[in-house]
């Protein structure tokens, strides 16, 4: 009788253990159609791939704003961001759809997540804070932003 309640008790662990895995697990990155960033024509290179998680592109925050010329501090006790240059400060969080900008405070339609240890954000943020034109060329997989 005690090895059926064992192997019962044992199902139901197993059970809950799947459940609690499909169902809390974040979704997966995958790699993106987008294979190039380009700053003024001048490509950047990453040392991590532009990925596609939830049908958005994602690039990586840092070295894409440092090429705009911006200081990226992490926070990571705080599992925050903050960018500067100029005038321009903006600070996110991961996982938070808030961002502030200097003194005010702007809601992100997609939250900066981490991508093998690095900050990723979608082009439209990039843009946003930086004042730069974004386009998507599909025919060669080209993400641009233009300052000129």
């Amino acid at each position: 009788m005690m090895i059926g309640k064992n192997r019962q008790s044992l199902f139901l662990v197993l059970a809950t253990i799947l459940v609690l895995t499909l169902t809390v697990l974040p979704s997966t990155a995958e790699a993106s159609p987008y294979t190039r960033v380009t700053v003024d024509e001048k490509a950047v290179e990453y040392d991590v791939p532009i990925v596609e998680k939830d049908e958005q592109v994602y690039v990586p925050l840092r070295h894409t704003l440092e090429t705009f010329g911006f200081r990226v501090e992490w926070y990571g006790d705080w599992q925050t961001i903050n960018m500067v240059k100029d005038k321009t400060r903006v600070v996110v969080r991961i996982d938070s759809s808030k961002a502030w900008l200097i003194s005010r405070h702007a809601t992100l339609e997609f939250s900066p997540y981490i991508f093998d240890n690095r900050t990723m954000v979608k082009p439209e943020f990039i843009a946003q804070i930086t004042g730069a034109k974004l386009e998507y060329d599909q025919d060669t997989r080209t993400i641009a932003f233009t300052t000129k």
